[in-house]
């Protein structure tokens, strides 16, 4: 079986970055890359044109960047979560939540 589906080069995999409100669950903004490009790195692109009101976001924007660019749109980083927080099944979780 594991010859069957062993591959020697590697695929790697995409990342769905996501904007939601989360008073009214309205999805906002998505942007889709490869393995390679950070969470912090998609804040500005996912936000630029949205209007800010409160950013929830995870330790993977806990960056200067993020912090400069929100500041610039005049709102600051409200919560972020803990490296150490988990799911039930203790996969790692991160998103950002408007």
């Amino acid at each position: 079986m594991r010859k069957k589906w062993w591959r020697k080069e590697r695929k790697g995999w995409i990342k769905v970055h996501i904007a939601v409100d989360v008073e009214t669950k309205e999805l906002l903004g998505v942007k889709v890359t490869d393995e390679r490009t950070a969470d912090h790195e998609m804040v500005e692109p996912l936000l630029d044109s949205i209007e800010v009101k409160d950013a929830l976001a995870d330790s993977a924007y806990d960056t200067r960047e993020v912090f400069e660019f929100l500041k610039r749109k005049g709102r600051v980083l409200v919560h972020q979560g803990l490296r150490s927080e988990r799911t039930h099944h203790s996969q790692r979780v991160s998103g950002f939540g408007l």
